[in-house]
């Protein structure tokens, strides 16, 4: 048994592990600062730049581009760096049985298991730790600072 924050994001819905997640943010109070073809958004939290992906494009491996995903984030930390995941909305947090994957889903890496929440229908359970970790470039320079408005 676990606490988990259960995520609505693209058709789906998910469930995180409480213990993943450092903290929430409504994107709407912070500037995204876009970079160059290829990079992902960020934005300035307390001083740290934090990149932005959407869950979709986490769970496919993909980096679409598109910005479909709402304006709530996960702040996750990977190895000391912080990851924000743009999910379209928290819908609550609960107490999750997990109960272990078959088939296909097994060796997919992210997966912790599945449950059933209230209204009777499986939910997968994800690892953002997991499916995050390697996935995002953090050698920022000097010079990248100014994106957010840092001193050279």
């Amino acid at each position: 048994v676990i606490e988990g924050i259960v995520v609505a994001s693209g058709t789906g819905r998910y469930v995180v592990p409480l213990t993943q997640v450092e903290e929430t943010i409504n994107l709407k109070l912070f500037k995204k600062h876009e970079g160059k073809k290829g990079t992902y958004p960020c934005i300035d939290l307390r001083g740290k730049v934090v990149p932005l992906l959407g869950l979709e494009e986490t769970l496919s491996g993909q980096t679409s581009g598109n910005d479909s995903e709402g304006e709530t984030a996960l702040i996750v930390d990977v190895d000391g760096h912080l990851i924000g995941v743009r999910v379209k909305e928290i819908l609550r947090a609960q107490q999750i049985v997990i109960k272990p994957l078959g088939g296909a889903l097994v060796p997919q890496r992210g997966w912790i298991g599945t449950c059933v929440l209230g209204d009777g229908l499986p939910t997968l359970i994800v690892s953002l730790e997991e499916l995050l970790r390697g996935r995002v470039n953090f050698a920022f320079t000097v010079s990248d600072s100014r994106i957010l408005g840092g001193a050279a």
